[in-house]
């Protein structure tokens, strides 16, 4: 048997509150890499929607813009 670490990285609030983790921080990274978030969405294999909704809720969460719009 082979044992290896594994965890999860949540950002919280004050209040202990999920703001964000991995998943949205690739996302944001692909989109910085790739420059749109359809593409960015295309190479982790989500939807548009699904991506484009996932970050809308956490610059709600985070009170500030994660990614420019054209």
């Amino acid at each position: 048997m082979r044992i290896r670490p594994r965890f999860k990285l949540r950002f919280v609030d004050e209040d202990g509150e999920y703001v964000f983790g991995l998943g949205t921080l690739r996302l944001l990274a692909e989109i910085d890499r790739l420059g749109y978030v359809s593409a960015a969405a295309r190479e982790l294999g989500m939807s548009y929607p699904y991506a484009l909704g996932h970050i809308t809720i956490f610059e709600k969460r985070l009170c500030r813009s994660l990614a420019e719009t054209n």
